[in-house]
């Protein structure tokens, strides 16, 4: 029986496939390091721009700060509420 070996190179990563923003500490970060960490939430953005998420906890005596991303999969778990999305505020300039 005749039998056929073949080699092939492939380039392996060391980096294993990570979503960059699953990683991206900016939310937590700036909530950590304010005063007032559920307002810092709502005024910081994450890497790729996106706002950050205000995640509150049971009772709303703490809360985390965390990129959307993050939000999506925290929601529900280790006891917080992260809302599904950013609701924005409009304000009519041109009112006379």
């Amino acid at each position: 029986e005749d039998v056929t070996v073949t080699t092939e190179e492939v380039e392996v990563s060391d980096q294993p496939n990570i979503d960059p923003g699953m990683i991206d500490t900016t939310c937590f970060m700036a909530a950590f390091n304010a005063e007032n960490a559920e307002e810092a939430c709502g005024t910081t953005e994450a890497q790729d721009g996106s706002q950050c998420v205000w995640c509150e906890t049971q009772g709303d005596t703490m809360g985390a700060c965390l990129v959307s991303k993050q939000a999506e999969i925290a929601d529900g778990k280790y006891g917080l509420s992260c809302p599904s999305e950013k609701v924005a505020t409009y304000v009519d300039t041109d009112r006379d």
